[in-house]
């Protein structure tokens, strides 16, 4: 029996969270506790945790992680959604993200104030708990049915074993096949999500790929405006041309 104390977890997941983790006591979640080992004649031996590493957990998630991408990799699924072709100017976009969340106001608001003419679809998904690789890829499937030009992955910043729901070899493997290309803006400036690797574009937060949307229809009118311009000025010019020679010619004849 390995027993922890309501005083003890509570510092413990402290801890945790100072080095920007959750303390996860799930089935299979590998730990490193630090134990006292106790005796007792009635029921024998019992260990009290009194400690935990926080190092270690996060040491377990890296791996996997890490075998994650070298098996990606290795099957050369890194390129397959970035050879897909991004439409110039995506108006119809597929969006992934908890519907309310930090990250799904931040997108909209960012498309919504722009102006442009934008039209989002919202697949709402869980991207953080036991549910995330379900609900996502539930997600995928929905928007790769509809005729949405892009999708986008966006979740927020949080903890990083909030994050490492996303790092899901599953869903990875389907925004690889996936026949519409997919940017993802997951997490803070700080954090390489395993989907980022096999993204069309991967961006650091949800934030910066509304800002990327738009920054596109903002060049193209800044180009057609200068164009407009160029336009007007060399016309004016030949038209000044033609009106001096027609003046010529009257003058002649």
């Amino acid at each position: 029996a390995c027993t922890i104390w309501q005083s003890e977890l509570q510092r413990i997941r402290a801890l945790f969270k100072s080095r920007d983790m959750d303390l996860v006591l799930d089935n299979g979640t590998v730990v490193g506790f630090l134990c006292s080992l106790q005796y007792n004649p009635q029921y024998g031996l019992s260990l009290r945790v009194v400690d935990a590493d926080p190092a270690f957990a996060l040491g377990e998630m890296e791996l996997k992680k890490r075998e994650i991408i070298e098996r990606l990799c290795k099957e050369g699924l890194f390129e397959r959604n970035k050879e897909r072709a991004v439409p110039l100017l995506p108006l119809r976009i597929g969006l992934i993200t908890s519907a309310g969340s930090a990250a799904y106001n931040d997108f909209i608001q960012t498309l919504s104030v722009s102006r442009f003419g934008f039209k989002i679809w919202v697949a709402d998904a869980m991207v953080q708990g036991e549910q995330t690789e379900r609900s996502v890829l539930r997600a995928l499937e929905r928007l790769n049915r509809l005729e949405v030009e892009l999708i986008v992955i966006a979740r927020g910043g949080g903890s990083k074993t909030d994050l490492s729901f996303l790092d899901n070899e599953a869903i990875a493997r389907k925004i690889a096949v996936s026949t519409i290309p997919i940017w993802t803006g997951i997490g803070h400036e700080i954090d390489t999500s395993v989907l980022d690797y096999v993204a069309n574009c991967a961006f650091k937060t949800p934030t910066a790929v509304a800002e990327e949307l738009v920054a596109r229809f903002v060049q193209m009118r800044r180009q057609l405006d200068e164009s407009a311009g160029t336009l007007r000025t060399v016309w004016a010019y030949r038209l000044k041309n033609e009106q001096d020679y027609r003046d010529r010619a009257v003058t002649g004849i």
